[in-house]
């Protein structure tokens, strides 16, 4: 079935199944004359919230969803920062989809003052201005540089999270433009 005139959802809905079976998709790539048959095996999909990596003096941690989990894991993360008493953090946001408010406030908090803003949020016309503000937890060592990259992926409380440490001079932001959704 020709799917270029539907919705990635409507797509997707047709791919899935039951975990185990197979599907074979039609793909026309660029410039081919004929299409390619590719067969996939049906499973599920684990991405993982968290991981990190040390290169060359360089703590990085690549975060892909800020679920109910990610604050814990992410302070685990900084901990094993802490450790390498390495100078130069990254964090990688790039292709991360957002989440949970309340996770980017939290992971927020670890650079930021007690009472700094993370975010403001208005619901509507003349309602109230909500500012989601920094528990300031401690712990991080002084003098630490501090980079968050982002992409056209990065959404969401992505975008709360590297704009509250840009905003407040705790990092700088590199990368391109993020999707625009926080």
């Amino acid at each position: 079935k020709d799917v270029s005139n539907q919705s990635s959802d409507e797509v997707v809905s047709k791919i899935r199944g039951e975990i185990g079976t197979d599907v074979k998709i039609n793909v026309v790539h660029k410039d081919a004359k004929q299409p390619t048959e590719i067969k996939i095996t049906r499973g599920e999909i684990k991405i993982p919230t968290i991981d990190t990596e040390k290169k060359d003096g360089v703590f990085i941690i690549h975060l892909y969803n800020f679920s109910a989990e990610s604050p814990e894991l992410f302070k685990n993360a900084l901990n094993d920062f802490v450790n390498t008493k390495y100078k130069y953090l990254i964090i990688d946001l790039r292709g991360n989809p957002g989440g949970y408010l309340e996770a980017a406030v939290n992971m927020a908090s670890y650079f930021l003052k007690d009472g700094q803003v993370v975010v403001s949020e208005k619901q509507g016309k003349g309602e109230v201005v909500v500012n989601h503000r920094s528990t300031g937890i401690v712990g991080l060592p002084a003098g630490i540089k501090i980079v968050v990259l982002v992409d056209g992926g990065s959404a969401s409380a992505s975008e709360i999270l590297s704009g509250a440490l840009k905003d407040q001079g705790v990092a700088k932001i590199v990368g391109t433009k993020s999707f625009g959704k926080g």
